[in-house]
């Protein structure tokens, strides 16, 4: 193994950690990450701090485990070895959302769009040892070879991926696929996925087989993906955002990116191709027929939640409940899982935000600050009717809210 590629993917693990650590996806000292490079593995140290790691706490082991491996890599390791003969990158995490989840399901289905379409069911397994264990050793990687990710019941989600970004925004997708259906179970709402949801184009996958490290960087885009990156707006690198420039549409398919991950960013070509995936396509719709500034769609959890409510509660708009957002948006329209463009557009018209079922939402405005200023609102919005809702669900709310 080449020293420069060691120290770069070092480094790329570094990054990764503290994203792990700004996403709450795990304690001061839990979770690990491991990366194949040729017979090789890359793997942190047991009990390093992973939102603090330094180069000494990531390790250099054999793919087939040796006596003269250094000692201390993490007791998952048998797992990662296993994992990465057949992929290049896997992810531990203490999702508490997904550990919670994993109580009471013995499979998790998300019924969000990115869930449903880049992680499809999620297995749960038991075990009688769920900490690096013989038999997770022999069993997660058997599951692993089927399913992109999976969950230890009371311990957390094993994700594999093609990149290590990849596989951190699996495991961020999870996360949020898995508080979706947590609140959703407490609402003690059905359904599933959302009928039409798979007439829109799939997302694409951002950060499979390309290294991020080769990415655009700019000050326009630098501040509002951290944002959004830092306001949970949208699971690490998903989430879009395109800029109507005098030469055309500059877009991005990973909006939600923190301060030391480069931005990758692309010319969107005309036409209104569906095989640059949903963001793409949508954003090229919206931004070619308004010409607008700045569009940015997100995939917030409160706020997807709150769509499939108004679904359930067969409503076609949200109505804010607090006074900010009574004053901001006094109706924010839901559009229809699987609706033509024509409908968003229409819908735009009469909101600058606007729901999409089972997505989350899309914001259009003169300019990037704009737009993020609406999904951040709705944001605070969804969470407030969120909470709400679950206080009337338990019996707690003496004066009800307008919850239509």
């Amino acid at each position: 193994m080449k020293h420069v590629e060691t120290a770069g993917l070092k480094e790329r693990m570094i990054r990764a950690g503290r994203a792990m650590l700004a996403l709450d996806l795990q304690n001061t000292h839990s979770g690990n990450l491991s990366v194949r490079v040729g017979s090789r593995m890359l793997i942190t140290r047991s009990g390093s701090m992973k939102g603090h790691l330094r180069p000494k706490d990531i390790l250099d082991v054999g793919l087939e485990a040796r006596d003269d491996d250094p000692p201390g890599a993490s007791v998952e390791s048998g797992s990662h070895r296993r994992i990465l003969q057949y992929a290049r990158a896997v992810v531990h995490a203490h999702s508490i959302s997904a550990t919670l989840m994993s109580f009471v399901s013995r499979s998790l289905v998300p019924v969000d769009f990115l869930g449903s379409r880049w992680l499809g069911e999620v297995p749960v397994c038991a075990f009688t040892d769920p900490v690096g264990s013989r038999d997770m050793e022999d069993r997660i990687p058997q599951v692993l070879r089927d399913h992109v990710s999976m969950v230890v019941e009371g311990h957390g989600p094993f994700v594999r991926g093609e990149t290590l970004e990849e596989a951190l925004s699996r495991l961020s997708t999870l996360d949020v696929s898995s508080r979706i259906l947590w609140w959703a179970r407490r609402l003690r709402m059905t359904g599933g996925v959302p009928p039409g949801l798979d007439r829109w184009p799939d997302p694409c996958a951002p950060a499979t087989g390309r290294d991020p490290g080769n990415g655009h960087t700019d000050r326009r885009w630098r501040r509002v993906s951290r944002i959004i990156f830092e306001m949970g707006l949208s699971p690490f690198f998903t989430g879009s955002m395109s800029l109507w420039t005098g030469e055309g549409i500059q877009f991005t398919p990973c909006a939600s990116c923190p301060e030391d991950f480069p931005i990758l960013s692309r010319r969107l070509p005309p036409g209104g191709e569906e095989a640059d995936g949903f963001h793409a396509w949508l954003s090229r719709e919206i931004q070619t027929r308004r010409r607008t500034g700045a569009v940015i769609i997100c995939h917030p959890a409160a706020v997807v939640l709150q769509g499939l409510v108004c679904r359930f509660r067969r409503r076609d708009h949200l109505k804010p409940i607090d006074a900010e957002g009574c004053h901001l948006y006094p109706r924010v329209p839901l559009v229809p899982a699987g609706a033509t463009v024509n409908l968003v557009m229409d819908a735009l018209k009469v909101c600058p935000v606007v729901l999409l079922e089972g997505v989350g939402a899309v914001a259009a405005a003169d300019d990037e600050i704009t737009a993020l200023r609406h999904l951040s609102s709705l944001n605070n919005i969804c969470r407030i009717k969120t909470e709400m809702d679950l206080e009337t669900a338990r019996g707690n709310v003496r004066k009800k809210p307008d919850l239509s």
